[in-house]
């Protein structure tokens, strides 16, 4: 809300208090003060609701109301281990370049798997957007994008899009498989 001076915002976060309780965003009603105070930059007032929102399986291309706004907001929270954290239990995968940008400008290299799996699960309901997520993707040069790339390589159908980034990454595809190989980690990922 650019257009109010100091006092006017402190008032009106001050009227928006009582209006945020942590309950789950379940009609159009109740969406409106979580917007009012993300625009007010509310950030320690909606952390405790994100953080007592139901924990749900990975949701990809379901419909669930308010998912983009639910997401808006724990971006908002600015913090890489609460979103990380806050996005992998409400279970709103990445669904599109912009979001995957913003995990990746919030969240750096330390989330990858989550940014695979989007990937994964975009692949498998929308071709063009899947195609530029993947392209961001493969963007990455860095070893711990390794076990996510090989984790999309195991896709048949993205196998030979993904190979290429081993190719042309051999030192970081080393660099961040080693570790995995030498610690014998033979089980299916955390992240799967």
């Amino acid at each position: 809300m650019p257009i109010l001076d100091e006092s006017e915002r402190k008032l009106s976060k001050e009227l928006i208090k009582p209006n945020l309780k942590p309950r789950e965003l379940d009609s159009g009603n109740t969406i409106a003060p979580f917007l009012i105070a993300l625009d007010l930059g509310m950030k320690e007032e909606l952390l405790p609701i994100v953080e007592s929102w139901e924990s749900k399986k990975i949701q990809s291309s379901s419909y669930f109301e308010h998912k983009e706004r639910r997401k808006n907001i724990v971006f908002f929270l600015e913090d890489p281990e609460i979103i990380k954290s806050n996005m992998r239990k409400i279970g709103h995968l990445l669904e599109s370049v912009d979001e995957l940008k913003r995990w990746l400008g919030i969240t750096g290299y330390s989330d990858l798997e989550w940014a695979a799996l989007s990937v994964k699960a975009v692949f498998e309901y929308n071709n063009e957007r899947h195609k530029e997520m993947l392209k961001l993707f493969l963007g990455i040069k860095a070893p711990e994008a390794a076990k996510p790339m090989l984790y999309l390589y195991a896709i048949p159908k993205l196998a030979s899009e993904t190979k290429h980034w081993f190719i042309e990454n051999p030192y970081f595809a080393i660099e961040g498989l080693v570790p995995t190989v030498l610690d014998g980690d033979k089980k299916s990922p955390s992240w799967q």
